[in-house]
């Protein structure tokens, strides 16, 4: 009686658990990728970390655009 087990307890896993299993994840498929597909990846070189701030940026852009021509046109009806 003094050492009851619970049953049927389900519990979500907390969120500093999820974000090391989804890292793990990441980084296992990174490797895998870089072990099995090293020649296959040559043609990959021309994505930089610049290329990722110019799209970034270009994206930003167009959305605060977007917005601001959505916002204006509600603005005068």
């Amino acid at each position: 009686m003094i050492f009851r087990q619970r049953v049927r307890v389900k519990r979500e896993p907390c969120r500093r658990c999820m974000i090391i299993r989804l890292f793990l994840m990441m980084v296992i498929g990174v490797a895998a990728v870089g072990i099995l597909g090293s020649s296959s990846l040559s043609h990959l070189a021309v994505i930089t970390p610049d290329l990722f701030g110019w799209i970034f940026g270009i994206v930003a852009v167009v959305y605060f655009l977007w917005r601001y021509m959505l916002w204006r046109t509600g603005k005068s009806e």
